[in-house]
């Protein structure tokens, strides 16, 4: 069977690599693809194998917090939790942007839109930290379900997960299939926005509450859930064939959250590996928070440096590459690891575990 939710295991460390690392290769490649003739490669759905593995982990927690009995400690102790592990690195990046590489207008009221994540809540997220979108979804997800699903919880205990998590689902897929012929960009002006996008977490949260609750069943049919979940993604790279007109976007959004959330029984029981792997895998896991906040005003500032020179610009984006990794480690190890060292927990928790992020492994964080 699967170990527990708050020991490492192996499939969702394994998991959160291959979404980081499709990230950075589309973004690089894509960047590269536009200089030279190098090829673009990697899958562009990093993102939502990164939502659907942060309701995974998330919704396991507040199954927890239900089980030992919701409060209004046990909620300010998840979401204390669920800052520190996000939004120190994402407060310090902002700051060293606004330095280095500042908005073209408006910086005091651009920096208070970002700093309290309402760059993208209900409208088009501007192309300035054009990567920070998701973590606005994260944010907004962690605030509005945990609110909605303790109080329930008090007074259903589990059944408040998948109640919750399907009003989650409904309400952003109703708003994108009502919205989708009013969006001038259906592609990006929904895909990035917040009021449009909660469901994408909604899944992973629902799939834990299935696991946890029918243990037996989704362990035996983890690798038929996974296999499916495989033909949704490929299934989400042609939904023209059952699907006319914008709302092609519209499953496209729902097809790959749902698809990487059927996966990740399957991962989920992979709980170790050879030392071989685990070693590497879990040095990225660790760090690909600190990746994907990063990487593309790294990839900005080289580009800029380069000035008009194909070579130069090449040559930059190969040391924003690996100042990526450089830079993510560097924060890992002196920044974001000291802050979760003493979470706060509320009284009548289980002690912390002895890997002090073994609770905070989520989403792009």
């Amino acid at each position: 069977m699967a170990a527990e939710p708050t020991e490492r295991i192996f499939g969702l460390d394994l998991a959160r690599t291959a979404a980081i690392a499709g990230v950075l290769a589309i973004h690089f490649t894509a960047a590269a693809s536009r200089l030279s003739d190098f090829p673009r490669f990697g899958f562009g759905s990093g993102v939502e194998l990164f939502f659907a593995l942060s309701g995974f982990l998330i919704g396991g927690l507040l199954i927890d917090i239900i089980d030992r009995g919701p409060d209004w400690r046990a909620w300010r102790v998840f979401m204390a939790r669920r800052w520190l592990r996000t939004v120190p690195l994402y407060l310090l990046w902002l700051v060293v942007l606004m330095v280095f590489l500042p908005p073209e207008r408006d910086r005091a009221g651009t920096f208070l839109a970002y700093a309290t994540f309402l760059q993208n809540l209900a409208w088009p997220m501007p192309r300035w930290f054009n990567v920070s979108w998701s973590l606005t979804v994260e944010e907004w997800f962690y605030l509005l379900f945990s609110a909605a699903v303790l109080p329930l919880g008090a007074l259903l205990g589990r059944s408040a997960i998948p109640i919750a998590a399907l009003a989650f689902i409904v309400v952003p897929l109703s708003l994108r299939f009502g919205f989708v012929d009013e969006v001038a960009s259906p592609s990006a002006g929904m895909r990035k926005v917040v009021v449009f996008r909660l469901d994408a977490i909604a899944y992973g949260v629902f799939m834990i509450w299935l696991c946890r609750t029918f243990a037996a069943s989704m362990h035996r049919w983890r690798w038929l859930l996974f296999a499916l979940g495989a033909v949704m993604i490929a299934a989400s790279n042609w939904p023209d064939y059952f699907v006319t007109g914008r709302s092609v976007v519209v499953v496209r959004l729902t097809l790959l959250p749902l698809g990487f959330a059927l996966m990740l029984p399957a991962a989920r029981s992979l709980v170790s590996a050879p030392p071989v792997l685990i070693a590497p895998i879990r040095w990225v896991s660790e760090r690909a928070y600190g990746m994907y906040v990063v990487h593309t005003s790294l990839m900005a500032m080289a580009l800029t440096a380069a000035g008009g020179s194909w070579k130069a610009a090449l040559f930059g984006l190969a040391l924003a590459f690996v100042g990526t990794f450089l830079l993510a480690d560097l924060s890992w190890r002196y920044f974001e690891k000291p802050i979760l060292r003493a979470p706060p927990r509320p009284a009548g928790a289980p002690p912390p575990p002895a890997d002090p992020v073994a609770e905070a492994r989520a989403g792009p964080s």
